[in-house]
């Protein structure tokens, strides 16, 4: 993690783009950019309004709710973009990588933040195991919520769209102890929530199972999340 904010701590980001932002978890890291204009943060939940007005007390952000796939902004609109752990909600990842890329300034910044679920500790594969089990709940209730990716499938997906001088690291929130028993007690509640989602859904039987067994897992391995790769790259 320390890595990540030294590298934000190099970037003029000028006028920038957070697409599919959700709640606005990489927005809370933008204040460790050397320097940043005007955010534009685009998701087509309206819902997210809220937690990105909150936010923008502090930073000069405007929510628009828009889809990713078909963005009104004119060629070569922004002086840095960025998708963050938004891949795996996507049905076709491509084509947004390529809208992002149309509107972004020729030198501008490409930023690429995902997690990724291979090479894990037992801790993280706690972690992977309840983002695989939501998003299974969620596609049973007609949502898009792909399980995430390997590291060297993101990778791939960057270079597919033909930037420049591409620079790849991993990072990871570091865990002292991953059996804090505040932190799996905070988990467990988590999963209490969880249950409510599948409680309308047919094979309700099977969730209920499945989450007793994660449960389980992470009772016994302990928990600490899967760690991410950030790509930076130039247009």
């Amino acid at each position: 993690m320390e890595e990540l904010i030294k590298r934000l701590q190099e970037f003029a980001a000028g006028d920038m783009l957070d697409v599919a932002c959700g709640r606005g978890d990489f927005l809370n890291l933008a204040h460790y950019f050397r320097q940043v204009g005007k955010i534009t943060a685009i998701d087509n939940d309206p819902r997210y309004r809220s937690d990105i007005d909150k936010i923008a007390e502090d930073m000069d952000i405007e929510f628009k709710t828009m889809d990713a796939a078909e963005m009104d902004f004119e060629d070569e609109t922004f002086d840095t973009v960025v998708i963050s752990n938004s891949l795996h909600h996507l049905n076709n990842p491509s084509s947004i990588l390529k809208q992002m890329r149309r509107v972004l300034k020729k030198g501008g910044y490409f930023l690429i933040n995902e997690m990724y679920y291979n090479d894990l500790t037992s801790a993280q594969n706690s972690h992977k195991l309840l983002h695989h089990f939501v998003a299974e709940i969620n596609r049973a209730q007609g949502i898009v919520h792909n399980s995430t990716y390997k590291k060297e499938e993101i990778i791939r997906l960057a270079h597919s769209i033909h930037l420049s001088d591409y620079e790849v690291f991993d990072y990871a929130w570091q865990v002292k102890d991953v059996h804090n028993p505040d932190t799996i007690k905070q988990i467990l509640q988590r999963m209490k929530s969880i249950a409510n989602l599948y409680q309308d859904l047919d094979d309700k039987k099977y969730y209920s199972k499945r989450q007793a067994e994660i449960e389980k897992y992470i009772k016994k391995h302990g928990y600490a999340s899967t760690p991410s790769v950030f790509i930076i790259a130039k247009k």
